[in-house]
């Protein structure tokens, strides 16, 4: 099977930072998880993350010392600003910095934001409460800078504070900016470092739309080697108006139909293994 994402594979490991950035420049959604596609599947996503996060949020006691790695423009990190936690956000770019500024401003929110690389993180040792990575160590795909960004966020937080990720959970999918581990890499990993599985919640399980999202690359890209960062050019730029009036038309559909499934079944024990993402959250002891 052609991998049509290997040459933008190999440009990502070394220019990540350029990537981000990009897309901060592109594009301003509160919430930025699939750059270059349509309004609707960022959105449907987000809403997914939102339920579940603010139910984790709800338990977090008042002025807790938190710092989230890959705050992007800010969404997880003013919500907990503003419900009185002391922040640290973190992110790789400084444009997705300055446009988390600016929001974090608007909502009178006090964080103390900083620009650098999970793995390069100075943070003070045995300090934080919570830690936070929401869909940012999947996109850490040198393995070796993953897991020094493990080992800098568990140092950091006090003994019995808590890591909260959302993640991707499962087999390599071949994209060129998301290397996924199965549970028990997650498991054996934090392990390693001293922490312990507290819960586990499937986030979406979302059938009709990978269905589309297969057939949208198979159409978009046409298993050609892709050179430059997909995103950079997005999806009403590069599909004919009728392609994407049937494309739009078809998520229309696919997000009426996930969102039962996704709400109801996502958690079940029989199918959690079957969800894309899971919330996992790690105590250190």
């Amino acid at each position: 099977m052609t991998d049509h994402y290997k040459l933008v594979r190999e440009k990502y490991k070394r220019k990540s930072q350029d990537y981000w950035n990009s897309m901060a420049k592109k594009y301003k959604f509160s919430a930025i998880l699939i750059p270059g596609d349509l309004e609707i599947k960022n959105l449907y996503y987000n809403l997914l993350h939102e339920r579940i996060m603010s139910k984790i949020f709800a338990e977090i006691p008042p002025h807790s010392k938190i710092v989230e790695i890959g705050c992007g423009v800010g969404r997880w990190s003013i919500k907990l600003a503003k419900a009185g936690m002391d922040v640290t956000a973190i992110d790789i770019s400084k444009e997705m910095v300055k446009i988390a500024q600016k929001n974090a401003k608007k909502e009178n929110a006090n964080i103390d934001f900083k620009i650098s690389s999970a793995d390069k993180l100075e943070l003070k040792q045995n300090f934080y409460d919570y830690a936070l990575s929401v869909t940012v160590l999947q996109h850490i795909i040198d393995e070796k800078k993953r897991l020094k960004a493990i080992e800098n966020l568990v140092n950091s937080l006090k003994p019995g504070g808590k890591l909260i990720l959302l993640e991707r959970v499962g087999k390599d999918s071949g994209e060129f900016h998301v290397k996924p581990w199965t549970l028990e890499m997650w498991g054996s990993v934090f392990s390693g470092h001293g922490c312990v599985l507290e819960k586990r919640v499937g986030v979406d399980l979302s059938p009709f739309i990978n269905l589309i999202n297969k057939l949208g690359s198979k159409i978009r890209y046409k298993n050609q080697p892709i050179k430059d960062f997909p995103g950079k050019v997005s999806v009403e730029e590069s599909i004919s108006p009728k392609t994407l009036s049937a494309y739009k038309a078809s998520l229309k559909i696919a997000t009426k139909l996930s969102k039962p499934i996704d709400y109801y079944m996502a958690n079940l024990p029989l199918l959690k293994n079957k969800t894309s993402h899971n919330i996992l959250i790690f105590r250190k002891r």
